[in-house]
């Protein structure tokens, strides 16, 4: 196999000229996304956009909770519904980049989550058992006062 190389010369002129052009097609990606997110949630009824908003404003809260409350430190961790809800999230009209990527990450976490509560349900359970307390010798407090 060749290794096939090429050089291209190109005048500053010509390069800005495609670094603007790059720029621009970019730009008007970026505007047509949004627009897209826009007719997404075209809501005529009035039904939608408020549900849209509550998962919106229900992101930063299972963003909280992800960052801190580690499967390894809480037990009963939910991780089914999470995995529901980033695959709801990942369909959901309208949703943002941002959005979809954190949905990768809602899953690889609800994995974890989930692989912690197997492995404590595969141990076994360990009873605790009390011990009653040493009776306390009231003599001795009794010799001490005089008594």
């Amino acid at each position: 196999m060749s290794d096939r190389t090429a050089q291209v010369t190109l005048g500053i002129d010509e390069w800005d000229d495609m670094r603007n052009k790059q720029q621009r097609l970019h730009d008007e990606i970026a505007a047509l996304g949004q627009q897209l997110a826009a007719a997404e949630r075209q809501d005529p009824t009035g039904r939608l956009v408020p549900v849209l908003e509550t998962i919106e404003a229900a992101i930063p809260v299972i963003q909280f909770a992800v960052g801190n409350l580690h499967p390894d430190t809480i037990i009963g961790w939910p991780y089914e519904s999470l995995r529901s809800f980033a695959d709801l999230l990942n369909k959901m009209p309208g949703a943002t980049h941002e959005q979809k990527e954190l949905t990768i990450e809602l899953r690889a976490f609800a994995g974890v989550a989930e692989m912690r509560a197997r492995e404590r349900a595969m141990r076994p359970i360990v009873p605790v058992v009390s011990v009653p307390a040493e009776p306390e010798d009231d003599t001795a407090d009794a010799d001490a006062s005089g008594e």
